[in-house]
């Protein structure tokens, strides 16, 4: 089970922190602050091949074979 945001108050800090209306903070940034709230369970359960195999997480299509240097 992943862990989620537990109390209004979690999340209503989030949201202040995660301000983009306005916001002039460069979108490096602006993805670190979204980041910090990502429970670290979540980022261990990402596929390591992500990004080399991003067809097939997002629309199911066939593995790639992998590169090989």
């Amino acid at each position: 089970m992943t862990k989620s945001f537990e109390t209004d108050k979690s999340l209503e800090a989030m949201e202040r922190e995660i301000r983009l209306d306005g916001d002039e903070r460069p979108l490096w940034e602006m993805v670190d602050a979204i980041m910090r709230h990502v429970p670290e369970e979540v980022l261990n359960n990402l596929p390591a091949d992500g990004a080399e195999q991003h067809d097939h997480y997002l629309y199911g299509s066939p593995k790639k074979a992998p590169r090989t240097s």
